[in-house]
């Protein structure tokens, strides 16, 4: 009975200690559960924080991002859903943005890039029709001075356009086009010499 006794207790303290072992497991699980929520939660709220930014600088922007983008596609229609499109990439990727103080940056580099998009796009259809393309002029746009940014290669045009046009700094357009400001700089200079040659 003695051995049978001792056995027994031996057998209950595994299993005593196997089910401490499962409940801390499972306390550790249920602690990292709920971390992750309180995390979630947080994220979620600088998420709804950031996009709600977002939104505000593009409905303050909205006329300006529409002739930055018109700058590149010349057409009103394309320039529209050029705008239309980056603010839907500006807020569905608004946890993106680093501060906002960027914000109007980062809204520029998206519609150049879109506008880049629509103009690739554009050409390639081009090329599969063989038709040649025709735009339609703007009304109140100057027509020399569009036939002076077309003047300029891509790189020259959306300093210039992000400079005189958008009113950015020197610093900001170093964000938006990802270069140095420096060769910021030797762009801007470079275009502005370029265009009072001609």
């Amino acid at each position: 009975k003695e051995v049978v006794k001792v056995t027994i207790r031996k057998k209950r303290n595994k299993l005593d200690q196997r089910t401490k072992i499962i409940m801390i497991i499972v306390l550790i699980f249920v602690v990292i559960l709920a971390f992750s929520y309180i995390n979630l939660r947080q994220k979620s709220k600088k998420i709804a924080k950031e996009q709600q930014q977002v939104e505000s600088q593009l409905l303050a922007s909205y006329e300006s991002l529409y002739r930055l983008a018109y700058t590149y596609v010349k057409n009103p229609d394309d320039a529209m859903d050029v705008v239309q499109e980056s603010a839907f990439k500006a807020i569905s990727r608004s946890a993106d943005v680093r501060s906002p103080a960027a914000i109007r940056g980062w809204l520029c580099r998206i519609v150049v890039n879109t506008a880049m998009d629509v103009l690739r796009a554009r050409s390639r259809q081009a090329d599969a029709e063989h038709i040649p393309e025709t735009g339609q002029e703007d009304v109140y746009q100057d027509t020399d001075l569009m036939q002076a940014l077309d003047l300029l290669d891509e790189r020259e045009r959306t300093v210039i356009v992000l400079r005189f046009f958008q009113e950015l700094k020197l610093q900001e357009i170093a964000q938006v086009t990802g270069e140095n400001v420096n060769t910021v700089k030797t762009i801007l200079y470079r275009s502005l010499k370029k265009l009072k040659l001609e």
